[in-house]
């Protein structure tokens, strides 16, 4: 295994209150490709969503559309939504232009812009890369690599720095299906779909499915077994259902377009088979011809945001590409038989805008609740 640190010699920070003077409220980030340079950042609040005690389909009324025209800031980067991410307060743009010095980052809390260093990983960009917050850490799995970013220093003159990890990561990130945190506070459970371990090199698939999880202490890894978790993409750990959280896989029986949970196994040791998961009782979207893709957000105390794209319809000619953001907010509980259910009240709000990069259905909303 090879370690190596980088950082940069100070923080490049623009002017803005300082954050013990700043009340932070949440909100949420959508990151929208509505420029041809890179992606502008909006910030949706609590207000802009309708409470309604009805359940609303794709084109339901009670979602009141705007047209996405006034960001929150811009942000100069390639057009790629897999390489923006998120952690703690902070949106990190990691593909940024090759003219930039560094990741641009916005620190939602006190809207103030910074400049960390770039991942050894930069340049990698042949593969989807995976983000995960753990703690104070924010880590960045790009086969072969596995970077790791520290706390952001309380000096402007200290430094912000990566760890970077190269050693035999078991699989391409590209092939990471569903993964999500361990109540521990460190360790990432990753589940790998249509992967053969046995066939090397790693980034070849084969036809069968693990699961690994990677400690941050050890920094290391560990095969699970031959089984992977339900969901599609990150699930959230849920304190008040003691379970993961997320978008379940579609290819699982009736799951289209519901949310599952997942018991957590006390530690990250191998087993035979998937931990006991239930499926959420209610279809929250449709992954029709007019869908492109979907994230679950988690605002906390068993309350999410489901953010879906969609394209908008007879809009998307002479070269021009426009969608459709639907966000419904709600709560989860388990019913007295044991279901996962949502909230008969939730809220709705959506957004519309021209894509620039087109009509890619395998993009997925990039969505953040800070």
């Amino acid at each position: 295994m090879e370690m190596r640190t980088q950082s940069s010699g100070r923080c490049l920070c623009g002017t803005a209150k300082p954050a013990a003077a700043v009340q932070q409220k949440h909100n949420l980030y959508l990151v929208l490709d509505d420029w041809d340079k890179g992606y502008s950042i909006y910030r949706v609040s609590e207000e802009d969503f309708v409470v309604s005690d009805a359940d609303a389909d794709a084109d339901d009324k009670n979602s009141p559309r705007q047209q996405a025209d006034s960001p929150l800031v811009r942000i100069k980067a390639y057009q790629c939504a897999w390489f923006v991410a998120g952690h703690e307060t902070k949106i990190f743009a990691m593909n940024p232009a090759k003219s930039s010095p560094g990741i641009p980052v916005l620190d939602t809390a006190t809207l103030s812009m910074t400049v960390c260093p770039n991942t050894y990983s930069r340049g990698n960009h042949g593969q989807r890369p995976v983000y995960a917050s753990v703690g104070d850490r924010f880590l960045c799995f790009s086969y072969p690599f596995v970077d790791v970013l520290g706390p952001e220093p309380a000096a402007l003159s200290g430094a912000w720095s990566w760890t970077t990890i190269e050693h035999d990561q078991p699989f391409d990130s590209t092939s990471v299906g569903g993964y999500a945190v361990h109540p521990d506070g460190r360790t990432v459970f990753m589940s790998v779909w249509g992967y053969n371990p046995d066939v090397s090199p790693a980034r070849i698939h084969g036809d069968r499915c693990s699961t690994y999880a990677f400690d941050m202490e050890r920094l290391d890894w560990t095969y699970l077994g031959e089984w992977t978790l339900p969901f599609r993409g990150q699930a959230h750990y849920d304190r008040e259902l003691d379970a993961w959280v997320g978008i379940c896989w579609y290819k699982q029986d009736g799951a289209a377009g519901r949310v599952c949970c997942c018991d957590v196994p006390p530690d990250a040791e191998p087993r035979d088979t998937v931990p006991t998961w239930r499926l959420g009782v209610d279809v929250l979207f449709r992954p029709d011809d007019l869908h492109f893709g979907a994230k679950l957000v988690y605002k906390g105390d068993s309350n999410f945001c489901l953010v879906e794209s969609r394209r908008r319809v007879h809009d998307d000619h002479d070269g021009r590409y426009f969608r459709d953001v639907k966000m419904t907010s709600f709560a989860l509980k388990y019913d007295k038989l044991g279901d996962l259910r949502t909230t008969r009240r939730r809220g709705y709000a959506s957004l519309w805008y021209q894509s620039h990069k087109g009509g890619n259905p395998a993009d997925d909303p990039v969505a953040f609740w800070m």
